[in-house]
Order: structure tokens, then sequence, then C-alpha cells
């Protein structure tokens, strides 16, 4: 059976649903895909996997993800292959399952990071534009693009 539900680790509920949940009052995201795309991201970028130490009772449907979110995973598990004797294996029907609990377990290392650096700050929508921005691309040739440029076109 294919996987149907992205994981959340239960430490980081409260952090996905104030920054995230509609009619929280810190709310600086339109839904939690995006905030889980984004941890995976930050995760990715600093190399850093963490294990789920115990799921959250709310995962996220693969079915709310947007198509971009899903490219970006799979950027990410083409990413994680690129050295490897086979480039596509994440990709392929039959290895979903560990593409998706890799996606997981860099949103959970990238989860802690915003937890710390975002979610125990004052100002959420600063704190989240200010470490977007400290994320530079090293592929690019603009020292400029960051995860922000990455994420908005900006």
């Amino acid at each position: 059976m294919a996987k149907s539900l992205l994981n959340k680790d239960i430490n980081h509920e409260v952090c996905f649903k104030e920054l995230a949940k509609s009619g929280s009052e810190k709310r600086i995201f339109n839904a939690m895909t995006e905030l889980y795309t984004l941890a995976a991201v930050i995760g990715f970028v600093n190399g850093d996997r963490k294990k789920i130490s115990k799921s959250s009772s709310d995962p996220i449907k693969l079915v709310y993800f947007s198509d971009d979110d899903l490219a970006i995973m799979n950027m990410i598990a083409l990413m994680e292959c690129k050295d490897s004797e086979d480039e596509l294996f994440l990709l392929r029907k039959e290895n979903e399952e560990e593409k998706y609990k890799l996606i997981e377990e860099y949103a959970c290392a990238g989860m802690e990071i915003i937890k710390k650096e975002v979610y125990d700050k004052e100002d959420y929508l600063e704190a989240i534009m200010e470490l977007a921005e400290n994320y530079k691309n090293p592929e690019s040739k603009d020292p400029s693009q960051s995860i922000l440029n990455i994420f908005f076109g900006e």
C-alpha cells in the first residue's frame, strides 16, 4: 500500500499549530504543508536528519501537499542520491516509503531549528524571514539567493 501520510514529531505539534493552523493568532503559514516543506528544506540544507521520537496523532495527508511541495521533496530525494549508483532510487514507486521517511526525518530536524530560531521569538514573521534569508544557496551564482528566493521567487 502506498504511503498516504507524513508524520510529525509530537514534540513539534504545538509549534505546527501555532505557526500554521487556521485561527491561530500567531499563524504565519497558510497551511501546515508549507511549514512542513520548509522544515524539510532546512533540515536538508543543514544535512541534518532526526528520527521522529513519537508521531503526533495528526499526520498530514500527502494529498494536501501542493505539486510544488512534492516537487521540492523529489528534489531533496534526488540530491540525497546524486552520488549513488542509482540516482533515481528514491523516486521509484517501490521506494516511496523510504523517500517519505527521509523527508520526515529532514522535516523533524528542520522543525528543531524552526522551533529554536522562530517559535521562541516574539515576532514570528520577522524571525522566519531572517531564518530564510540566512540560508544562502551555495549552487547559485547569485549570492543573494536564499531559501526565501527559492520558495517565493523574491
